[in-house]
């Protein structure tokens, strides 16, 4: 998969203004860019990258609130744990109403990545 890092800011900041901007700011990534990272979990998911931004989203949020180290791969991989269980359950569930119950539920405990 080629995706070119422009087009992939510029889709998302249409979808979501006010966060892309920060997640493309804060996100940084051994391989290649963050943005690549974040389309191969959406791709791999089934979720959209609307849904995707949101459940990011919703995860900033909790770890202004927590706050603990939260590299982008990390913050990538929770919202994967909870998209393969929104997609394990019988009439998938929406993925951000997942984070936000694995949230409240679980926490987020971060790490340095």
């Amino acid at each position: 998969m080629v995706v070119d890092e422009e087009n992939f800011w510029t889709k998302a900041a249409g979808l979501r203004p006010g966060l892309a901007p920060l997640l493309r700011g804060e996100a940084s990534c051994p391989e290649g860019f963050p943005g690549l990272q974040l389309a191969r979990c959406v791709d791999e998911s089934g979720h959209s990258l609307a849904d995707w931004l949101d459940s990011l989203a919703l995860l900033r949020e909790w770890i202004v609130l927590h706050p603990r180290p939260a590299p982008w791969l990390l913050q990538l991989g929770y919202v994967s744990c909870c998209s393969d269980y929104a997609r394990a359950r019988v009439g998938s569930l929406p993925l951000p109403e997942v984070v936000r119950d694995f949230l409240e539920g679980y926490g987020f405990e971060g790490g340095s990545g």
